[in-house]
């Protein structure tokens, strides 16, 4: 089969990747936030856990915006106060906060993602923030297989903004490994 995963997704396909190599024919890993130095989260993630803890999940994904994904302080602001008036909404954040840290639980991974030998797009947006891209040209030195490709004129939400782009990259992959 074919894996297909997006930020934090992207992380788990890789690690199922690793885990189970023989059920993969190949994989598109769109922007994952791996760990290539430095914790992903570090103190910002702290942060924004005691946030979650006092009842603060608006003030929690701002931190986690500004501080983690690195877009801009007004964005990541307002962000937090959409997030804070919508209780769907709300309710995510402490699993996005979670996610972060079980991401740098798993630490440096770049050695085991190097045995990783099925065809690999490494899909990024040119609008999506720098660390995401250091992320992806890291791989990108690391799997044997990998292509990277660069969606241009978008970030991290490209999945949403641009499906049609997403699924002719997924597509492509798809033709060259499943026949």
């Amino acid at each position: 089969m074919l894996v297909v995963g997006h930020s934090s997704g992207a992380v788990v396909a890789l690690e199922a990747l690793v885990a189970l190599p023989s059920m993969f024919a190949g994989a598109v890993i769109y922007e994952p936030p791996i760990v290539i130095g430095p914790p992903l989260g570090g103190e910002a993630l702290s942060r924004a856990r005691a946030a979650v803890v006092v009842g603060k999940p608006g003030r929690a994904i701002a931190i986690f915006l500004q501080d983690i994904v690195r877009i801009p302080s007004l964005a990541a602001r307002l962000a937090g106060v959409f997030v804070a008036a919508l209780p769907r909404w709300r309710a995510f954040v402490p699993r996005q906060i979670d996610d972060v840290g079980a991401i740098d639980q798993l630490g440096v991974r770049l050695d085991a993602y190097a045995r990783i030998e099925a065809p690999t797009v490494l899909l990024g947006g040119d609008r999506s923030p720098a660390h995401l891209g250091e992320r992806l040209d890291a791989l990108a030195r690391t799997l044997p297989r990998a292509e990277k490709v660069v969606l241009h004129g978008q970030g991290h939400a490209a999945n949403v903004k641009a499906p049609d782009a997403l699924a002719r990259v997924v597509e492509a992959l798809a033709d060259k490994v499943l026949r």
